[in-house]
């Protein structure tokens, strides 16, 4: 798979915390079949467990491990993985997921050699209850999502899939400018502002799903009161560079209202004071406004929020 010629594709599989689930990553991705050569780099987040150590001398020269000196976490780590890519196409991808089939590789990087206009592409996910031991494919109800619709607050069911290696052209920091752990709100601002997302209708990629809170990994069960605080500060990162470009009230509902709604759940709503140590008195009074409107409005977005005229400026 690598060799001293330049490869098409860049795998980049962060991991912090990863060593035992790591193999069953990386041997998704060898046994994938393509007609290119590709590179896969361990960004490793100087997980405490020993995932680095554990890869190089498993795997050897098979991969590229760049190992942290100390945590970054995860929004600077994929950052500098990202600006390292050689591959014409990059695919991410957590060390403690793995690939559903053989063909995910050579089906995506062969959708986006043939559509030039395409930044991105992606498939369904299964969603694996590690737990329980139970899994479900995520179908989605479209297979195109734009930069329009995360603005107008459609709720996005996809992961990243594979995307065109811009990152030494465009320099984007403020992908690791929010918070640590997530860059969900930067990720998708910086794709969809590039073109659309297409969603091919098939299975390719596997999240595991695990509630042990002591993992320590990326995927592991966060706490809904920070996962609020993190989009927030992804939501803040972005505007920052916009300058009252785009309006992202309504697609911060979406965001918002799980995080708020699944924290009120658990901890009562006279836990809710607790939302001001996260969100700035602004954000909280465009929250509930706009709950006021869709509430008057039978719980539905009103249209009038919706013009991508107001949107987009």
């Amino acid at each position: 798979m690598q060799n001293e010629k330049e490869p098409m594709l860049s795998v980049v599989v962060f991991s912090y915390n990863h060593k035992e689930y790591i193999d069953t990553c990386l041997e998704s991705i060898f046994r994938q079949k393509t007609d290119f050569i590709y590179e896969i780099l361990i960004a490793d987040d100087a997980s405490p467990d020993g995932t680095a150590q554990m890869v190089r001398e498993k795997y050897g020269d098979r991969v590229r491990v760049l190992e942290r000196k100390e945590n970054l976490g995860l929004c600077r780590n994929m950052y500098d993985a990202f600006m390292q890519a050689r591959g014409k196409y990059i695919y991410e991808c957590s060390g403690d997921d793995y690939l559903s089939t053989e063909y995910v590789f050579q089906k995506l990087a062969g959708y986006l050699e043939e559509h030039e206009d395409i930044f991105s592409v992606t498939g369904w996910n299964e969603m694996y209850d590690v737990a329980k031991g139970t899994k479900k494919t995520v179908e989605q109800p479209y297979t195109e999502f734009t930069f329009l619709d995360l603005l107008r607050g459609k709720k996005i069911y996809f992961f990243i899939g594979m995307m065109r290696n811009t990152f030494k052209q465009d320099q984007p920091q403020y992908l690791c400018k929010g918070s640590r752990n997530n860059e969900e709100v930067q990720m998708w601002y910086y794709t969809l502002l590039k073109s659309k997302k297409i969603i091919l209708p098939e299975r390719l990629y596997t999240y595991c799903y695990r509630t042990n809170g002591g993992s320590g990994t990326y995927n592991a069960r966060q706490d809904f009161l920070r996962m609020l605080g993190d989009y927030a500060q992804g939501f803040r990162a972005v505007e920052k560079i916009t300058q009252d470009k785009y309006k992202f009230d309504v697609a911060k509902i979406t965001y918002y209202s799980s995080c708020i709604d699944y924290y009120i759940q658990n901890n009562g709503l006279k836990s809710a004071f607790k939302f001001l140590k996260v969100l700035r008195p602004g954000e909280l009074a465009s929250f509930a406004w706009i709950k006021f409107l869709m509430k008057l409005n039978h719980r539905e977005m009103p249209a009038f929020l919706l013009r991508e005229e107001r949107l987009i400026r």
